[in-house]
């Protein structure tokens, strides 16, 4: 394993600390990890960003793409905050108040609630104000209000919730779930830079792991668990005097993080923990290290000056081996 140098951590960090992702427009997020499955594979477009269903086997194809649009609308209709009438959308407009919502929805809450506690707010849900005003601070994930008695949520006035940084991944990963089950074979389910897998492929899915979507990309297999990308090159654009930003901020200053770290792409158990720990590494990369190597995943990272590292068994060739 290479050791990855990055900047020294920020002295006394408020509580209030980073996501790693923004809700920029989804076709502008990074697609940086790619399958080039051999088996047969179906690609759609969703309002989450480019899609894709992988099978061994084609007379299942069409119907398994179904349910994972099927996943990704119910997950728009709870949190995304580009519909109007989502439940994130309401709660957001009803700062201040209890609003009632749909238990899918108290889940994805609950889960991005985990995720800012597991990163020590480095991935938290309470960064939709930033994403709002650029420059604005996040406010802490601690102010969020769960009722679970009479499946409510709120938040208190100025505060805005984007859970971009978790649902889709969970999608991905309830996709692939619900496939599997449902036939039985091994599924490879695509979302944005997320990748979900279930069952057990008889060879390991082909993957390519780029920065951005589009590019030459370096290959590497999943043979189960999931994978995610996480990166600053995806959405990129100059403010008025000429400096060039990015959509990944850090809620301790509303500004784009500059941990050091640019790209991460992570193996987990999940899309959805695979996608925290890459979110968190552009934010925090000392404090996302630490954990990875921990929990014995698997990384990939790219620093601010292109250099590459590896943490673990890139890729890690089978779940039995991770903890």
């Amino acid at each position: 394993m290479t050791t990855p140098t990055f900047p020294p951590p920020s002295p006394a960090l408020p509580s209030a600390l980073p996501s790693a992702l923004s809700s920029a427009t989804p076709s502008a997020l990074p697609s940086a990890t790619e399958s080039r499955p051999q088996s047969p594979t179906l690609a759609w477009r969703t309002p989450a960003g480019a899609a894709f269903v992988a099978l061994p086997h084609r007379r299942h194809l069409r119907s398994a793409a179904g349910i994972a649009d099927q996943v990704l609308d119910e997950v728009g209709q709870a949190v995304e905050g580009e519909r109007a009438e989502s439940d994130v959308s309401r709660i957001n407009r009803n700062a201040g108040s209890m609003v009632p919502v749909q238990p899918l929805t108290l889940r994805l809450v609950q889960i991005a609630l985990d995720a800012a506690r597991t990163t020590r707010g480095a991935v938290d849900l309470t960064i939709g104000r930033a994403v709002a005003e650029p420059g604005s601070r996040t406010d802490d994930y601690r102010s969020v209000r769960v009722d679970r008695t009479l499946v409510r949520v709120g938040v208190p006035d100025g505060v805005r919730l984007d859970l971009t940084a978790t649902a889709t991944s969970w999608a991905a990963d309830e996709s692939a779930r619900r496939i599997q089950r449902r036939y039985g074979e091994a599924v490879l389910v695509g979302v944005g830079s997320d990748l979900a897998s279930a069952g057990t492929p008889s060879a390991p899915w082909r993957v390519e792991v780029s920065e951005t979507a589009g590019t030459p990309g370096v290959p590497t297999s999943l043979a189960n668990g999931g994978m995610a990308t996480a990166s600053a090159l995806g959405h990129r654009w100059s403010t008025p005097d000429g400096t060039l930003v990015h959509h990944v901020l850090d809620p301790r200053t509303g500004a784009p993080a500059t941990g050091g770290c640019r790209t991460a792409t992570v193996w987990a158990r999940t899309a959805l923990t695979a996608r925290l720990a890459g979110a968190w590494a552009l934010v925090d990369p000392h404090a996302a290290i630490g954990w990875i190597a921990e929990r014995r995943l698997s990384a990939r990272l790219v620093d601010a000056g292109g250099g590459v590292s590896h943490l673990g068994d890139w890729p890690a060739p089978s779940l039995d081996e991770a903890a």
